[in-house]
């Protein structure tokens, strides 16, 4: 039988430009007003740290800035299906929403059901939904603050399209750089996780070219000492040589570099090879200075990392709407 509910459920951290509100297909997104109106006057009123830390208005609190209403009309499966969509769906826009702002963007610990909708609507059950909060922060970071309607009602599409998904692995790989950005702090974590994310996306191209030589990275090693061996029986000269050629295509970086091309960022490729061989020291467990040097090493690979997401999710080119240090050819820029 045919029903229509209502799931509503805050999210905090969330920038709504100029405290207005918006809707993308079944899902309206809801300022909330108080919280605006204090922030907007103070925003602009010069006050002081005391004053906002009065008003609960310091970025370095999580601030429950809005709503989420989800609206379900004439849904034949049922509430439980309704809420198993919902939690889907929000946990998407969480992904997005954290990737833009360069903070965590999370819905509320629970979501509300409502039978109907509107004000006839009535109150049918409370659902467990996220739990964890990670960075706090209000104002976008990788998208400017007028950019955010935009940026979800274009990329959303293509986050819930599972063959999408499934192809370039761009969910799991921003999952990985929303950790880094909203949740862990270690330096030498950060960067082996932040070329996690860049490992798999190059991945899951080598597989979508079903490219073997691409592909076939988990048994280098043995592949390499065997081929040597043979190459020595054979007395080839040159051995290193001929290693190198048939085996290249298997290493990680060069992966990298043929993602990079695909998306029309071949001039950072130079880039790859210091950023690989810090990322070697981590994981193979030596000292790492964490000074300047490695630092803009990991700032670079993020930038890199956010470049190749925007480009992947066709907004790269919404440069009136995109942080202007993502845009700039220097990998360092910041505005």
């Amino acid at each position: 039988m045919k029903a229509s509910y209502e799931l509503e459920t805050p999210v905090f951290g969330m920038y709504f430009c100029g405290g207005k509100g918006f809707t993308i297909d079944n899902v309206e997104f809801l300022p909330n007003d108080e919280f605006w109106k204090k922030y907007l006057r103070n925003q602009y009123s010069f006050a002081s740290a005391r004053d906002l830390m009065e008003e609960h208005l310091l970025e370095q609190e999580h601030q429950c800035t809005g709503m989420a209403c989800v609206r379900w009309l004439g849904f034949e499966e049922g509430l439980d299906k309704a809420v198993l969509i919902t939690k889907e769906m929000l946990h998407d826009y969480s992904i997005l929403l954290s990737f833009a702002h360069g903070h965590h963007v999370p819905f509320g610990t629970t979501l509300i059901c409502y039978e109907g909708v509107g004000p006839n609507r009535k109150w049918s059950s409370t659902r467990g939904f996220m739990g964890r909060f990670g960075t706090p922060g209000i104002r976008p970071l990788n998208i400017v603050g007028s950019g955010i309607e935009a940026f979800l009602k274009n990329c959303f599409p293509l986050i819930r399209d599972s063959g999408f998904v499934e192809r370039t692995q761009l969910k799991t790989a921003m999952i990985w750089y929303n950790q880094v950005e909203c949740f862990e702090s270690v330096f030498q974590t950060q960067f082996a996780f932040l070329w996690t994310a860049l490992e798999i996306l190059a991945g899951a191209y080598a597989d979508c070219r079903n490219n073997l030589e691409l592909q076939s990275a988990n048994r280098i090693d043995e592949i390499r000492a065997r081929f040597s061996r043979l190459l020595e029986e054979m007395n080839v000269q040159q051995i290193d040589s001929w290693v190198a050629k048939i085996t290249k295509w298997t290493l990680a970086i060069d992966r990298a570099k043929e993602l990079l091309k695909k998306y029309g960022l071949s001039q950072y490729e130079d880039e790859l090879r210091p950023l690989y061989d810090l990322r070697n020291a981590i994981v193979h467990g030596r000292s790492v200075q964490v000074n300047k040097e490695n630092i803009d090493k990991r700032f670079k690979l993020r930038k890199i990392i956010e470049k190749l997401i925007l480009t992947m999710l066709q907004f790269y080119d919404r440069k009136d709407l995109i942080h202007s240090g993502i845009t700039n050819e220097n990998l360092l820029a910041v505005s």
